[in-house]
Order: structure tokens, then sequence, then C-alpha cells
């Protein structure tokens, strides 16, 4: 597939902060000779790990309250040489009621070298720890993000680090919030996963360590997490921090009572699954629309048709007070076959006004996912009214213009999708001030809230490329070859119009020749484009994409392919805001390249691999149904 026909990015938006926590605690001797080191409130009270220095740290940790300069000075100097089997009664200090001792604790966290690679981490933990302790607090977030978008087993250890070394509350929190999320940890138990959870966080004393300790639990008897869930969100919701505002401190709240939802669920408690959604709507600023959005992308509650409609009438008003609501409540009675039902509700999102942006815009963000998510005469409603609520040319009306003639082709309504684009270049090329206008937009802006606005030659060549499908299903050969030639005239370097050239002039060799022609040439130039910049994907894939679909070397086609899988899975590893269903494009590539070669099984493998992955895109399935015709018929395209 071209994959720049169409790429939504799935953009992960992850805003949710953590704050400190509060700490009681004193250092000293009692009387019965055993040290007593700062404790900190925790669900199950853990303390620091027991050593050979523990007293000497405990008296040190004292001594930086000590009147007499020297004296703290001496004291942080020696906790400094001790090191890090210290951290942890340091950590403990931060938040000591004497302020000179917890200012100079947190000094001294600061100052502690902490080796965030070890020896035996992975390369891809190695390379995202790179000159970890010299990042800026957003930095070092932004490792901790990408690590918690992954679901292998490797992210565990440095989550674990981050979180119990860490100077950053901030920082250190999010490292727990982000091993709880993972999917990976709501199968039940596994006693591989939560021993290196506890053995990577150790006996750290700050509360997004219980937290793990307590996911690790989950882990084994989620029954048992359940019980002790509540008391430790109970401390982290009465917790307060002058230098954190309350709506972090509730978003905080928030995903613990998300993760203990899920533990319900799993050990099928609905009435405490149902409590834990109440407080989670109660406490949190998100409007109830996104809070609810997420609970039914969870297998486990889509599936429970019961839970769907409890929820659905146990928060009916508020969902009734949004368009996003309202298309939420027909989405889920869609999916329970209620279609009356699920139609009323969608004319009434229809004609509600968005919060989501000023009118059309809010059309258009929200038509656009209603297609992403199959709902296509929906989405193509909401899309059309933002075209006629628009300036014509306006960002908001190129941008619909798109997404819905996208749509409309991908459903072989190619008029239709002509007819879209043509209302926008006809405009444009007939208001100079206009294009000007569009054209400034173009370099300043550069993209919208879901696709580039493109210049008016690739606008109109989209337009005749169309126009030229559409002539061709109406047996019209002749008007379809000046349309893909107008087309191609605006656009050389699109593969799509080279590829319909091909197919149009089976009857006229001369026409063949010279397509063919065209098409070696535009494989040299993405050759080119390879040699200099082999680190992208989108060059493998169009020459693979146009060979696979015309003539030339089959086999090298498959590598290529492959080649732009590679290079875009390196992609996914490093940016966490792409995932592997985003990759649905490339893989039509090398079904269709696999098909030309000859190897039909691999063929449909990786064909049946992208619908999975794009569901509702017709395109896709049209190529697998093909295959499958292929091979019931026993034939394939290369032979």
């Amino acid at each position: 597939m071209a994959i720049n026909q169409r790429n939504l990015v799935r953009m992960l938006a992850v805003f949710s902060v953590w704050t400190t926590a509060m700490v009681a605690a004193t250092a000293d001797t009692g009387g019965d000779g055993d040290i007593r080191v700062p404790s900190i409130r925790t669900a199950s009270n853990q303390q620091p790990e027991q050593f050979q220095e523990s007293r000497q740290v405990a008296k040190l940790i004292d001594q930086l309250g000590s009147r007499h300069f020297v004296a703290r000075r001496d004291a942080e100097r020696q906790l400094l040489e001790i090191g890090m089997k210290a951290f942890d009664q340091i950590d403990a200090a931060t938040h000591h009621p004497d302020p000179e001792i917890s200012a100079s604790a947190r000094y001294l966290i600061s100052e502690l070298t902490v080796r965030w690679t070890r020896r035996d981490d992975p390369p891809q933990v190695k390379s995202r720890l790179d000159q970890y302790a010299h990042k800026e607090d957003m930095e070092r977030l932004a490792v901790v993000y990408k690590l918690g978008a992954r679901t292998e087993a490797w992210a565990i250890a440095p989550l674990c680090r981050i979180c119990r070394y860490d100077s950053s509350p901030t920082v250190s929190r999010q490292a727990a919030i982000e091993l709880l999320r993972a999917d990976k940890y709501e199968t039940g138990y596994d006693p591989n996963i939560a021993a290196q959870l506890r053995e990577q966080i150790g006996t750290s004393v700050r509360p997004a360590a219980e937290w793990i300790r307590l996911l690790a639990t989950q882990l084994e008897d989620p029954h048992r997490a359940a019980e002790l869930w509540p008391a430790a969100i109970d401390l982290a919701a009465s917790e307060t921090d002058d230098s954190l505002d309350e709506e972090l401190l509730a978003a905080q709240v928030s995903d613990l009572l998300r993760n203990l939802a899920r533990v319900q669920l799993q050990i099928e408690d609905r009435a405490g699954f149902v409590e834990v959604i109440d407080r989670i709507m109660a406490t949190t600023d998100r409007a109830a629309i996104v809070e609810l959005q997420r609970l039914f992308e969870w297998d486990k509650v889509a599936a429970d048709a019961k839970l769907v409609d409890q929820l659905l009438d146990r928060y009916q008003e508020s969902l009734s007070e949004s368009k996003s609501g309202l298309y939420l409540m027909a989405r889920m009675r869609a999916q329970q076959d209620q279609e009356d039902l699920a139609d009323q509700l969608a004319e009434q999102a229809f004609a509600k006004a968005s919060v989501m942006g000023a009118g059309a815009e809010g059309r258009l963000v929200i038509g656009t996912d209603l297609m992403d998510e199959g709902f296509t005469e929906w989405g193509r409603r909401e899309l059309y009214a933002a075209i006629e609520e628009t300036p014509t040319a306006s960002n908001v009306h190129g941008e619909a213009a798109e997404v819905l003639s996208l749509s409309l082709h991908d459903e072989q309504l190619d008029k239709e999708a002509a007819d879209v684009l043509a209302k926008l270049t006809s405009a444009l090329k007939s208001d100079t001030d206009l294009q000007k206008d569009y054209n400034r937009r173009i370099r300043t802006s550069g993209r919208g809230p879901r696709l580039p606005l493109r210049p008016l030659p690739k606008l109109e060549s989209w337009q005749y490329y169309y126009q030229a499908c559409h002539l061709k299903a109406a047996g019209d050969t002749e008007g379809q070859w000046k349309a893909l030639e107008r087309a191609l005239s605006l656009d050389e370097s699109n593969a799509d119009i080279l590829i319909a050239q091909y197919h149009a002039t089976e009857d006229n060799q001369q026409r063949r020749q010279q397509v063919m022609d065209r098409i070696q040439q535009r494989c040299r130039t993405l050759e080119q484009e390879i040699s200099d910049l082999p680190s992208s994907s989108q060059a493998y894939n169009e020459w693979a994409w146009l060979v696979s679909n015309t003539e030339g070397d089959y086999d090298k086609a498959v590598r290529y392919s492959h080649k732009s899988i590679d290079v875009f899975h390196k992609l996914i590893a490093e940016e966490p805001q792409f995932s592997k269903e985003d990759s649905a494009g490339y893989l039509d590539t090398l079904g269709r390249c696999y098909f030309s070669a000859g190897d039909i099984e691999s063929a449909i493998k990786y064909q049946s691999l992208a619908v999975e992955y794009e569901p509702h895109m017709l395109v896709l399935r049209r190529q697998l149904d093909e295959f499958r015709a292929a091979k019931a018929g026993g034939t394939t395209n290369g032979g």
C-alpha cells in the first residue's frame, strides 16, 4: 500500500504526573539499642534495609540537623562516602520534620551517584538510559514513557530502578505508574515477574515503591491485592503538597483507582468494580466521556453486555450532555446490535455542538474518529457538515475534504471522492488571493489535527486519480487514460497513478512501454533515496509496492518490503506514539509482494495481519479476498 495516502497516527496522550509523599520520621537510638531509621507512611510500613553501617547512617542523618556548620558538612561528606547503600535511609529523611535535615537529605540524594545502566542490561535499556543522569526532568520523563510503552520483561528493571532512585518524585512515581499500566500484568499469577518486581524495588520506602510491591501481590493473588490496594490509594489521596496543584494529585489517585478497577474485573467482583468507577468519576477532573471511553476499550468490559448496560444507564445523564458522550452510547448500542437506538443517539449527537472544538473543527475530529472505528456513515455525515460549515479552503475544510475523499475512495465511491476534492481545488484555482493564503498556511502551520494540508497540485492529482477510477468502473478506458495522464502530470511521484496506468495499457503496447519507462525511472529515484537515507521505511515500501503491482524483480520487492517493516519496527521501539497496528499498510505491501512472487500462503498470512490491524479499511479486505480466490482457483499473480 502507498502509505502516503493514509497515515493517521495514533498519538499516545500522556499527561499524568506524580507528587511527593508525606513522611513522619525521627532518627534516634531506642532503649534496646536498636536503630530506628526514618520511617515513611506506607501500607506495609516498609523500612530501609539494615546493613553494617545502618546505625552510623542514622546518626549522620541526625547530625545533618546540627547547629554547627562544620558538623553538618562532615555528616554530608561521610554519607556521600558510604554511598548508595545509604540511599533508602537518606531518601526517607528527605521528609524529616527538621527542615535542615530534609533539605540536606534532598541535596545528598541529588549528589549520590546512581549507576543507571548495569552490566547485564539488554541493549534496549542501555540505549534508553544513556546519559540519563544528565537529562532534565522532562527528558527523563520522556525516557519513562518510552520504557512504559514496552511490553517486554526487560522494561521492568529500568522502571523499578528509576522509581527507586530518581531524585524527582514526579519521575519516580511515573515509573511506577507505567508498570501498573502494562497490559501484560493483567493476566494473573506470574511468580517470575512478581519476584523480579520485588527484587528490583528492594527496600525502598517511597510510596511509589509500595505500589510496585502491591503490583507483585496483584500478580500472585489478585483477591489479596484487592483488599490491600484501597488503603494505599486512601493514603495517596490524603497526601498534600503545596508545590503541586490538586488536579495533578487527583490524576495520581485516578490512575491507582483505574488499576484497582482492573483487579476487580479480574476477580469478577462487578459491584466492587462499579464502586471504584464511581470513585474515579467523583475524583477526576476529566469528562465522563473520557473515563468511560477508556473502560469500554477494556476487553473484559466490552465483552460483558450486562456491565456495559449498567455503566451506560448509570452515567447516561453525564454522557447525554456532550456530543462525544452521545456518540459513545451510540457506538456501544451498535455493538450490541441495537441499531435503531444507536441511530437515534447518533442523530442526537450530530445535532449537538462539540466541546472538542468550535463548530466544524469538532465535527472534523469526531467524524474522523468515527470512521477510524468503522462507523463510516456517521463519520461522513460529520465531515460533510464540517465542509459546509467552514469557509472554502480553510484548514478544517481542507482536512475534512481529504479524509472524506479517502474514505469514499476506500468504498469505491470514486465519483463522490473526486467531487469532494473538486470543490476545494476549483475554489483555489479561481481565487488567486485564496490560493496564496492557502499556500502560506501550508508553509507556516504544516500539519492540522489529522492530516497535513496538501499543495494544490497534489490535491488535483488525487482528484483526477479518483476520476480515473470512476471512469474505469464505467468502462470508459480512454477517459480513464486521459485522467491518469492529467493526474501524473501534477504529481509524478504517485505510485498508485503509475500502477493504474500500467493496468490500463494491457491492450496498448506503445503506452505500456511508456509506462514501464516511467516506472523504472521512479524505481531508480527510490533506489537513490534508499541510498541517501537507508533508515527511511517509506522508500523501501514504495519501491516494493510499485514493482509488486507491475513488473520487475518480485523477490527483491519481498526483501525491500521486509526491510521497510524492519525499519518501521525500530521506529515503534523508539517512539511510543507508534504501534504495530500502524504497520497495516506495510503488511499490505508485503502481502502483494509475496502474491506476485508466487508465494500465496505467505501473501494470505501477511494480508490477514494487515486486515487484523486495520479491520475497517475495505481496500485491505479486497486484496485479501483476491488472494484467497486465487488460492481456491490455483493461480497467483506471479503465475
